[in-house]
């Protein structure tokens, strides 16, 4: 979604220094609280009144990843073997004793 997008939701939006005020849909906003503004290709949003930026989403009816111009990529799955290793590692750790269990693990993987 674009800034736009946000902003045609909002009501008693106006023009605020590098960005846009806004009453915030949150809560019970009386005099704009809402800060919106464009960075790096991101919305970002604060409620000066404390709402989350979840809260704020939730009442625009927007998911928290559209306030993010381009999709974030996708992680890469880890390879077969790192995979193993972790299972390995699980495992082992849960015969060892609490007191074991904070130890750094190190791995080492060869040829």
């Amino acid at each position: 979604m674009n800034i736009e997008g946000i902003l045609a939701r909002l009501e008693q939006l106006r023009p605020s220094g590098r960005g846009w005020i806004a009453r915030c849909p949150a809560h019970e906003d009386r005099i704009p609280s809402l800060s919106i503004r464009e960075c790096d290709r991101k919305i970002l949003l604060h409620c000066f009144a404390g709402c989350t930026v979840d809260s704020v989403c939730t009442a625009l009816n927007v998911g928290v990843r559209d306030l993010f111009v381009e999709p974030c990529p996708a992680a890469e799955a880890k390879p077969h073997v790192l995979r193993q290793v972790e299972k390995q590692i699980a495992s082992l750790r849960n015969t060892l004793s609490p007191r074991d269990r904070r130890r750094a693990v190190t791995v080492v993987l060869a040829d």
